[in-house]
């Protein structure tokens, strides 16, 4: 990727909707979805937005005898998110919290 490209992640199982969001006001027409146990996101993907998908699913391999392999993957970092909480205030008229 030159970094002109967008990243998006679209879940493991169902896309959020703030990513077709993004796609449908993006005017983007082509994605890439890398992993075979995405195939269902990526259907999703394209019923959504009707944007084109190629699913890479694997790569081949030449070593004197063609072989293939599943494809290769960086896994993005874990965020642990560490969240105190100071104060909570109740506000009766409405009947919420601020």
């Amino acid at each position: 990727m030159s970094g002109k490209e967008p990243v998006l992640f679209p879940g493991r199982e169902r896309v959020p909707d703030q990513v077709v969001g993004y796609i449908r006001s993006s005017g983007i027409k082509t994605g890439v979805v890398i992993g075979n146990e995405l195939a269902g996101v990526a259907q999703q993907l394209k019923q959504a937005t009707k944007m084109n998908i190629f699913l890479k699913f694997g790569q081949g391999l030449q070593m004197g005898v063609p072989l293939s392999q599943g494809a290769g993957y960086v896994p993005s970092p874990k965020v642990e998110l560490a969240i105190d909480i100071n104060s909570v205030k109740y506000i009766v008229q409405p009947g919420n919290l601020k």
